[in-house]
């Protein structure tokens, strides 16, 4: 009869552990979940904000990355943030003046751009594959320079003529 009772007192013993188990793993299931959906819910870490709008960090990463390695050591993220900082306050100096740049002016500069290279159409995209830059990427580009481009014609250089 002791036998029995320790065999029973052994097999109570486990089941109490399996109770005791079963709740510190989902306690431990449920705190990995809330950490991971924080981290995806979480806003974007903010590098600055121009007059509003935000610029992230992870922006500013993208920008950088797309740099060519051997010219990264002669700028710095810092560089990149000030060049947005500025970019953006144009962007919006010619919205608040009706500047803007239609998509058939892009393509148009861009049509250009690709006859001056003596590429096809082809080449030319596999040149900006090679660069790390898509085709869409270079139109959003030229449309904020061209933008920017208007912008300063209209605002600064006719004051000097």
């Amino acid at each position: 009869m002791v036998k029995k009772q320790t065999k029973k007192s052994k097999s109570k013993r486990k089941h109490k552990n399996k109770q005791q188990f079963l709740p510190v793993c989902i306690g431990a299931a449920a705190l990995v979940i809330a950490v991971i959906l924080i981290k995806l819910l979480a806003p974007a870490s903010v590098a600055a904000i121009v007059n509003g709008e935000q610029i992230t960090e992870a922006e500013v990463n993208e920008y950088y990355a797309k740099i060519p390695v051997q010219f990264q050591q002669f700028i710095s993220k810092s560089d990149i943030l000030d060049q947005l900082i500025s970019e953006k306050i144009l962007l919006q100096e010619a919205a608040n003046n009706n500047i803007s740049t239609t998509d058939s002016e892009v393509n148009l500069l861009i049509d250009d751009a690709i006859s001056q290279s003596n590429m096809t159409q082809d080449e030319f995209e596999q040149k900006l594959k090679e660069q790390n830059l898509s085709l869409k990427e270079m139109k959003i580009y030229y449309k904020k320079q061209l933008t920017i481009t208007k912008l300063l014609n209209q605002t600064i250089l006719n004051k000097i003529n």
